[in-house]
């Protein structure tokens, strides 16, 4: 307190006796595969946009489904993601080899960029009566950022065009055939990535930041998604041992934060049946994974047919989606899924009753309300009370919130008032949840209840510098089986109450 000597009026700021608890968001999804472009390989890149991503990481593109999979997550409602880019070397620059206009077959120049970005470059045909002659026009995005006449590239060497908000990464051109002037037409940069990954490349490694062990240290991850495990490039079969090692480690991930939930993808092309079997041989009951089918059928811009896609990038989505418009608390079912024009897979009711018990959701197609998911259950089905996945969300919710809103406690002192703090802090924080629906009562005292008193802190538990705070929740429960039950009675007869 501060010393008082003279008179007159004194004002004080005082510290709070408690701080209200803020909640965490819920709506952030993590993603880790292979891109396009380069991008960042240091660690995770928070996405907010899919026009950022396409800057960094590259257009949608044949053979990398992570690129599809981020477009249908932005698409279905999601604004922040972090990308944790694999399968490529850290030094690896983006490039592209330009076909000979008299054989397709010959490559005429190669061109290699060390900028950053979503790159092109476009051949102009050769004007009339110069028939050598031809310009070279690197665009990022739709915007031109350097040019290169044909007429300074001499015969056998190398030549660079200056970028200049990139002076230190230049584009660098290399003749490969003498004497071919490449075919007139627009060509991305892109970057080599391994066709075949690893476990090494999914699990990552905690120093360097790198896949899985990049997303474990982002706090604000709260779903976990890999497109490229199912669907490998180039029309290779799918390793199911690496998707199984990768997919449990996913769940592994989860389980040991509490903060997040993995969203897996099936194999392609499976009946409901084979997906049943693969999940049981594959030993996913997690109550922090859900799993969900069949893949969707998207367009492709540059294809004449839907190109299939495993679905998990699309359902990160529509999570993202119903928290911003219901809650967490909201099974994120019977909700719509945007830019899915058709289903691998159309699965009858009784499909449907084979696979809900085993915890694998399904997305149908309904006459009157479109391509739906139709489905919220985690992939556990030995913890019952774990089955939902807006109750196992709620609770990831509110143990980070109390978590993160709770950090003032810390080396206060362990007594009655402390007690009484924590009690009306963490009260607060469950009655506004319970007003917004999340928790199941018509009073609070019925929703929740918080202890902490000398039960729960008896003398032994202070000397051990502890503080012991019970919380008890009664969670809202999805109305997943509606049953109306319709039986006939006398007309204009009186029906007793």
């Amino acid at each position: 307190m501060a010393q008082f000597d003279a008179p007159g009026v004194y004002i004080e700021e005082k510290e709070p006796g408690s701080r209200p608890i803020q909640g965490v968001g819920t709506s952030v999804a993590g993603f880790v595969g292979r891109t396009p472009l380069g991008g960042p390989q240091a660690g995770p890149l928070l996405v907010t946009s899919w026009n950022q991503f396409k800057r960094t990481f590259g257009e949608l593109t044949d053979g990398f489904p992570t690129t599809y999979s981020i477009y249908g997550f932005f698409q279905n409602g999601g604004s922040l993601c972090y990308v944790a880019r694999i399968g490529a070397e850290a030094d690896a620059q983006a490039h592209a080899e330009l076909p000979a206009a008299d054989d397709g077959d010959t490559i005429a120049l190669r061109i290699t960029a060390g900028a950053e970005g979503s790159l092109s470059v476009e051949v102009t045909p050769p004007p009339e009566g110069q028939e050598d002659a031809y310009s070279l026009i690197v665009r990022r995005d739709a915007q031109e950022i350097a040019r290169y006449e044909s007429t300074a590239l001499r015969r056998g060497t190398r030549g660079a065009l200056a970028i200049p908000d990139a002076p230190t990464a230049p584009v660098e051109l290399t003749e490969v055939t003498r004497g071919r002037r490449p075919a007139p037409g627009t060509y991305p940069l892109t970057v080599p990535s391994q066709a075949t990954l690893t476990d090494k490349d999914y699990l990552g490694d905690t120093d360097a930041r790198t896949g899985l062990a990049g997303l474990a240290a982002v706090d604000e991850v709260t779903m976990l998604v890999a497109p490229d495990l199912m669907a490998p490039a180039d029309g290779a079969e799918v390793d199911l041992a690496l998707a199984k090692a990768v997919q449990g480690a996913m769940c592994d991930q989860c389980t040991t934060l509490k903060d997040r939930m993995a969203i897996l993808d099936p194999p392609p092309g499976c009946t409901p049946q084979q997906v049943v079997e693969w999940k049981r041989d594959a030993g996913l009951d997690s109550e922090f994974a859900a799993v969900y089918y069949p893949w969707f059928g998207v367009y492709d811009p540059g294809a004449s047919r839907p190109r299939f896609l495993p679905p998990a990038g699309h359902l990160a989505g529509v999570w993202c989606r119903s928290d911003t418009n219901r809650g967490v608390h909201k099974a994120p079912a019977n909700e719509p899924v945007s830019g899915v024009i058709e289903l691998q897979t159309q699965v009858t009711r009784a499909e449907h009753g084979l696979m809900n018990p085993e915890g694998i959701n399904v997305v149908r197609v309904f006459p009157s309300g479109g391509i739906r998911v139709w489905g919220a259950r985690t992939a556990t089905t030995t913890r019952r009370e774990w089955q939902y996945v807006n109750v196992r969300r709620l609770f990831n919710y509110i143990e980070e919130s109390i978590a993160e809103g709770t950090q003032w406690v810390v080396f206060e002192p362990n007594d009655p008032n402390l007690w009484q703090r924590i009690v009306r802090t963490v009260s607060a924080f469950l009655f506004v949840t319970w007003r917004d629906g999340a928790l199941f009562g018509r009073k609070p005292e019925e929703a929740f209840y918080v202890r902490c008193d000398e039960s729960t802190n008896p003398p032994e538990t202070i000397e051990e510098g502890r503080v012991v705070i019970e919380i008890g929740l009664a969670p809202v429960k999805p109305a997943e089986f509606v049953v109306f039950e319709i039986s006939q009675f006398p007309g204009g007869a009186l029906v007793s109450e």
